[in-house]
């Protein structure tokens, strides 16, 4: 039976694309440079919204790197095997976005010179919560619904 789900460290994460390697990759290996942003928020809460946001203020407004990059190219996911892959080869500085809890997430940072600043993103907890739900029941990661179109 092909898995849907499993538990690394406590947290749930799709098998599509994730690993426990990879997670363990990126809370030991994963090194953060000085000048990195990342993009770190909870599941359905604007997360490329402010991808989109902070793609604009890194090229200083110009739309055009916007328009012509996918945003999972401009800021890929550290977490899965193929963001990783991107943001090893990101030139500096990186924009990387993240939904790993702040237990998984690279032990680099703690010894880095990078600066943490916060910016909350506030949206009410139903329609966040109904979003997620609504987006599970795609079926996108089940693995009966694979190959079904």
């Amino acid at each position: 039976m092909a898995c849907d789900y499993f538990t690394h460290k406590g947290v749930q994460f799709p098998c599509l694309d994730y690993s426990p390697e990879v997670l363990s990759n990126v809370e030991n290996e994963f090194q953060v440079r000085d000048n990195d942003v990342f993009n770190i928020t909870y599941p359905k809460s604007g997360t490329n919204w402010m991808a989109e946001i902070l793609s604009l203020i890194r090229c200083d407004g110009d739309p055009g790197w916007v328009r012509s990059v996918l945003n999972w190219e401009r800021a890929p996911w550290v977490e899965n095997r193929t963001g990783l892959e991107a943001a090893l080869k990101y030139p500096p500085p990186r924009l990387l976005s993240s939904h790993l809890p702040v237990q998984l997430f690279p032990k680099s940072l703690q010894g880095s010179k990078a600066k943490v600043r916060g910016l909350c993103v506030g949206r009410g907890v139903n329609p966040g919560l109904l979003l997620g739900v609504s987006y599970s029941n795609v079926g996108v990661w089940k693995s009966s619904q694979r190959g079904a179109a």
